[in-house]
């Protein structure tokens, strides 16, 4: 029996294998550099900072990297996961947020970051901080 195969950055990758390393790597972001492509854990991000057409990427332990993808790719990625957008440049880890102030529109991280909440994206954000409310 023929095995199918589909290709990916010009090697062929047995689709059975794709598949299964697509469910082992979903923890994981793929964060290409200058140098190389690193898998991340996607609960050591703290939040994703839009630079132009680069993107910061904050670590929990207190390093980053600067790739050339745009914000827009990784709220693609990382929409599905414990990230929500607060601003046109900010992308945040969810249990992350220590503390959102109405008044000023910031939220606090819990490593004391402040990240600016944009008017248009405060409703998202309450809802959400809402419904972790008990009822």
């Amino acid at each position: 029996m023929k095995q199918h195969s589909q290709k990916s950055i010009g090697q062929i990758i047995p689709i059975n294998l794709l598949s299964k390393r697509q469910h082992v790597l979903t923890d994981k972001l793929a964060i290409t550099t200058k140098d190389c492509i690193e898998l991340v854990s996607i609960d050591q991000i703290l939040y994703l900072k839009s630079d132009s057409n680069y993107t910061y990427i904050k670590l929990k332990d207190g390093s980053h990297y600067v790739t050339t993808l745009t914000l827009k790719k990784y709220v693609e990625k990382l929409s599905r996961t414990s990230f929500i957008r607060v601003h046109q440049s900010y992308l945040i880890q969810c249990q992350y947020i220590q503390k959102f102030e109405f008044l000023t529109n910031i939220i606090t991280l819990e490593n004391d970051q402040e990240i600016p909440v944009s008017r248009r994206e405060k409703k998202n954000l309450v809802q959400y901080l809402k419904s972790m409310m008990p009822r």
